[in-house]
């Protein structure tokens, strides 16, 4: 099969013959055809699998960086409570139990998106590049390159398919926790206006 283009810019495909199979421009052909497809196969999914641990590990990042900024978040908000009330002492009871009450708008999002953000590290199972020795190294009934190869990329196939499952499920985690931490101000101005003007008017 050969590809031409045309003065349009559209592509003309033409089968070859069983001559022209044996020009060397046509590459492998014939039995050489299924042992060239099963290493360009191998190459290519070993691209995608390379591709998707890349992809992994950069969901993993935003994420640290998320936790750590709701790690900083709660610390100041505990750390506000604590300099603005005076700590657990009784003369300050009634004005640490406001505060504390409004801390809860802050602290409650900043809950809930590290809860969806632990989520991106649980524990996986994720396919790598690299056949196992063990396997390799097994007796084979009429062994060949050919099946071999053709055998690992359907492995590899199948692990694709599973990595895209923990991408597609740490994705969501990480969008749910990324929303609730940016929410997590919003929310709580708005519940400390309203426990500002409870306080008030009670």
């Amino acid at each position: 099969m050969s590809e031409k283009v045309g003065q349009s810019g559209t592509f003309e495909i033409r089968l070859c013959s069983k001559e022209d199979a044996t020009e060397p421009n046509w590459g492998a052909t014939g039995h050489d055809f299924r042992l060239w497809r099963a290493k360009e196969a191998l190459a290519q999914v070993e691209k995608r699998l390379s591709s998707q641990t890349t992809t992994l590990s950069a969901y993993e990042t935003r994420t640290s960086s998320l936790l750590g900024w709701l790690s900083a978040e709660a610390l100041a908000t505990v750390g506000a409570v604590i300099s603005r009330t005076g700590g657990l002492d009784a003369s300050h009871w009634e004005t640490t139990k406001i505060w504390m009450l409004g801390s809860v708008g802050f602290i409650l999002p900043m809950v809930i998106s590290a809860i969806y953000l632990s989520r991106v590290f649980k524990k996986k199972v994720w396919t790598v590049v690299g056949a196992d020795a063990e396997w390799l190294m097994q007796d084979w009934d009429n062994p060949s390159e050919v099946e071999c190869i053709e055998s690992i990329v359907s492995v590899y196939l199948d692990g694709v398919q599973e990595n895209e499952t923990v991408l597609d499920y740490s994705m969501k985690k990480l969008q749910r926790g990324r929303a609730w931490f940016l929410l997590t101000p919003v929310l709580g101005a708005i519940w400390s206006a309203i426990v500002i003007s409870w306080t008030l008017h009670r």
